[in-house]
């Protein structure tokens, strides 16, 4: 198979998905924050306390400063929706889509 035809050959290539789909989800979660924050008249800090737990997290995470576990982001995404105002639209977040190998015998 040719190398960067759709499949993850050289570990350049892998890089930069990786890279890509960090900042994808980077700034989903950083939308979804800001926004909760001017929805609810709160700041970054406290949104931060509240969802993640530390009042400094989305200032660094922003900042690149930090990360997080794809299971982690998926579990503070669900805290946003369970708790978005419900006069308030959600934002458009950029679609992170994955397929996974298929498995043999």
């Amino acid at each position: 198979m040719p190398e960067g035809k759709g499949y993850l050959a050289p570990m350049v290539n892998g890089v930069l998905i990786t890279a890509m789909i960090a900042k994808i989800l980077r700034d989903n979660l950083v939308t979804l924050a800001k926004t909760y924050a001017k929805a609810t008249g709160s700041t970054l800090a406290a949104v931060s306390k509240r969802f993640y737990g530390n009042e400094g997290f989305f200032a660094d995470f922003r900042a690149g400063e930090t990360s997080i576990s794809i299971d982690k982001y998926d579990a503070v995404v669900k805290s946003f929706q369970a708790e978005w105002p419900k006069d308030r639209e959600w934002p458009f977040l950029r679609a992170v889509v994955f397929s996974r190998p298929g498995r043999r015998g």
